[in-house]
């Protein structure tokens, strides 16, 4: 836990303020990857940093940054119908993700339940369900939290 422990009993009020949690990455369903990605690289100059298959969504991505150690990193998801790993259903082109960097995942959590909205954990983080967040931000985008810092994943491989 980072400097600014909170307990469950805590009100927002009653805590020290929380350091800013900058967003490190965007994600974007795309119904055309290769349009979405010329606009990134054509465009914007932006560069792809990684491009493929995903591992638990079917269909292919691309991971872009407007140049070594900027943030956000965009990642663009064109999911298929079929294929190895999960199905989306709707498919409709969308703000999916907003990865946001902490130095400390769990009181970053904490606050947000805090807020009322739940957090699952997750491989280096955490993640606010979609249906939490649109009803703070109008959107049905998740809000992922990961860890930076010395000991933090790099963000495009966490997209």
């Amino acid at each position: 836990m980072g400097r600014h422990l909170l307990h469950r009993c805590d009100t927002l009020e009653n805590v020290t303020p929380a350091e800013p949690s900058p967003i490190i990455g965007l994600e974007f369903l795309v119904p055309d990857l290769d349009g979405a990605v010329a606009v990134f690289t054509d465009a914007l100059g932006w560069t792809v940093v990684e491009r493929g298959p995903t591992a638990d969504v079917a269909g292919h991505r691309a991971v872009l940054t407007a140049g070594p150690g900027t943030a956000p990193v965009v990642t663009l998801l064109a999911a298929s119908d079929s294929g190895p790993g999960t199905v989306v259903v709707d498919r409709s082109p969308r703000l999916t993700q907003v990865v946001l960097g902490t130095p400390d995942v769990d009181e970053l959590g904490a606050r947000l339940n805090l807020l009322g909205l739940p957090t699952e954990a997750a491989p280096g983080g955490a993640i606010v369900d979609p249906a939490a967040m649109a009803g703070v931000w109008g959107a049905a985008a998740a809000l992922v939290t990961t860890e930076v810092g010395d000991r933090a994943p790099d963000p495009a491989a966490e997209e």
